[in-house]
């Protein structure tokens, strides 16, 4: 659709694609709390997800080495099928940042924004 639009308009459009990496071990646990409030779900949901990211203790294991326990401060806890939910409800509030004149665009870790205008000096 927008490559639609840009041609039929005779503008330029650049775009910029981030790998927004490691983005499981740093997604603010705050932040997703935030999202549930903002939408209005209460009830016992927000406590039983507050409950799945708090107090999340880690290991590691190499061979027969095993390291200390650390608490995981940041990020949702791997390999659990709640954390793809609770990551996407954050990632996707990502959008909001981002001016209403640029075209944006999330999936999974991969954030694109394109701008087009007619002028290539605007876009620089």
């Amino acid at each position: 659709m927008l490559c639609t639009r840009i041609f039929h308009t005779e503008t330029t459009c650049s775009r910029s694609v981030f790998d927004l990496e490691k983005a499981y071990d740093t997604t603010w646990k705050y932040g997703i709390m935030e999202v549930f409030y903002d939408a209005g779900l209460g009830g016992r949901l927000p406590f039983f997800n507050h409950g799945f990211l708090e107090n999340r203790l880690f290991q590691v294991r190499l061979g027969s080495y095993v390291s200390d326990v650390f608490d995981q401060e940041m990020g949702v806890q791997q390999g659990s099928i709640l954390s793809v939910t609770l990551f996407a409800l954050k990632i996707n509030s990502i959008v909001k940042s981002v001016s209403p004149s640029v075209d944006c665009c999330v999936y999974m870790h991969d954030f694109l924004i394109c701008y087009h205008s007619k002028f290539v000096h605007i876009i620089e």
